[in-house]
């Protein structure tokens, strides 16, 4: 174990630790990266060592943030492979019962109760978390409570708010919601990092059609935008024929780009656009084996081009992206900031990262490309109780 924490790094892991021994729930936000995969398990090998016989669990939404975590135990800790165990059907691996559990929330709710408890659990992407109501996500953290009263747990994200509910820590959310967070308790930001040479500068075209704008105006919309709709509007020639043409004119001189796009179909038609000799496609529909090779495809550089369905914007860590095409409008700031984080990480040969937007998500949601300061859509109330408090 030759990694050594980064001093914003160093005094994040200082407060959390400190703050996890007086809190129940502690919540870090770090623009993506951050290192917070990196920060999780340095955490778990300070405790681990400290605390004989404790458990940890480390709770994902995707298989791919399971694998980065087993990457990251034996990269960056000293503990044995064989005190950690993965939780995954997409991985086809059940295990329970190692000191280490990390788990895809999907695959362990349903076999919650095979497992013995943790003294802490680790939420990454907790801006998902909703205790409102009978959730997936209330429901199990009641259940892992009542197995280890004194558990306690920390939260990790990019972003610490959810579109239609404000932030997801203290009061600062709708009326008649509740937070597990009370507190934001330590922040990383973007500007940070970028001044002291840790993420690259940000550039940026927005490319959209002129009819967008009023095209997007009759979708349904339930938080964000309606999918079905947004998948027939982005689907038309015209949308389409954009965002190619944009590819073409601006990132001609890049050799490795992901396209987020809306849907299955909308995603294979830039594919088919685009062309098998310079891009590949991932989605949920396909294979394991040919994710895991048009992964790949794309990966090692035989092709400079991915269209991605949802797969790649949370958590995907890549440091040779040089730029992200922005095919998906949404109204979620999370889900634009999420994205544009997967081009800001360093790698040798790269001063920048890139931003083609082809909606009006940037217009809208981040005008400035300042990225600690995205256009948060919140509640009237967390509007004036903010304004109060400056």
């Amino acid at each position: 174990m030759t990694f050594e924490p980064r001093p914003y790094q160093a005094k994040a892991l200082d407060k959390i630790y400190t703050d996890l021994q007086i809190m129940p729930e502690v919540l870090l936000s770090g623009i993506m990266g951050a290192g917070k995969t990196f920060m999780s398990v340095r955490l778990i090998q300070r405790l681990y060592n400290e605390n004989p016989g404790m458990n940890f669990l480390i709770l994902a939404h995707k298989r791919e943030l399971i694998s980065q975590f087993q990457n990251a135990f034996e990269k960056f800790t000293d503990i044995h492979f064989r005190h950690i165990g993965v939780c995954c059907a997409g991985l086809k691996n059940k295990t329970l019962e190692r000191p280490i559990t990390i788990a895809t929330i999907q695959t362990f709710v349903g076999m919650k109760e095979k497992y013995i408890g943790a003294g802490l659990i680790i939420i990454d992407e907790c801006h998902r978390i909703d205790i409102n109501g009978n959730t997936q996500y209330k429901q199990l953290i009641d259940y892992l409570r009542l197995q280890r009263p004194q558990c306690r747990i920390l939260g990790i994200t990019a972003s610490p708010f959810r579109m239609g509910l404000g932030y997801i820590f203290s009061n600062k959310c709708k009326p008649g919601s509740v937070n597990l967070f009370p507190v934001l308790n330590h922040t990383i930001t973007y500007e940070e990092l970028r001044k002291d040479g840790h993420l690259v500068n940000l550039k940026g075209v927005v490319a959209s059609h002129e009819s967008l704008e009023q095209d997007l105006a009759g979708i349904s919309v339930n938080g964000d935008y309606n999918l079905s709709e947004l998948g027939e509007i982005c689907t038309r020639e015209i949308h389409l024929d954009t965002c190619v043409e944009a590819i073409n004119k601006y990132l001609s001189g890049y050799d490795c780009v992901c396209v987020i796009a809306v849907d299955i179909n909308h995603a294979q038609l830039l594919y088919n656009l685009l062309g098998p000799e310079e891009s590949t496609i991932v989605h949920s529909q396909l294979s394991d084996l040919d994710r895991q090779s048009n992964m790949l495809k794309w990966e090692r550089g035989d092709v400079r081009i991915m269209v991605s369905v949802q797969i790649l914007i949370e958590g995907y860590d890549l440091p040779r992206l040089k730029a992200i095409v922005m095919a998906r409008p949404t109204l979620s700031a999370a889900l634009y900031l999420q994205a544009v984080g997967r081009v800001l990480r360093t790698c040798e040969g790269k001063d920048h990262g890139f931003l083609l937007d082809v909606t009006d998500n940037t217009s809208r949601l981040c005008p400035s490309y300042d990225l600690d300061n995205v256009k948060i859509t919140v509640p009237k109330s967390v509007e004036k109780a903010e304004a109060k408090e400056r």
